[in-house]
């Protein structure tokens, strides 16, 4: 018998992390664009993040000498140069 109280909370375990019910990750699709010197596109990369602030603490972390444009959808989220300005 399963109690749906919300009190009563059971938890997902994958490997050795424990996880609250999948129902409850509220996640939002980003892509960080890499821009060459040129201004061309390079490459991206898919993040996957709770909100705006943590998308984008997580793309400063992905600079390495190139800019990066951070996007949800059609929206322009930040734009980081090579120095993570």
């Amino acid at each position: 018998m399963v109690n749906h109280h919300p009190a009563h909370r059971q938890l997902l375990v994958t490997g050795s992390f424990a996880l609250p019910p999948i129902r409850e990750l509220i996640v939002q699709e980003y892509r960080a664009y890499f821009i060459g010197h040129d201004g061309h596109f390079i490459k991206a990369a898919d993040l996957l993040c709770p909100d705006d602030e943590d998308a984008i603490k997580t793309a400063k972390q992905l600079i390495d000498g190139l800019s990066i444009e951070l996007w949800q959808g059609g929206r322009q989220v930040a734009k980081f140069d090579a120095n993570g300005e």
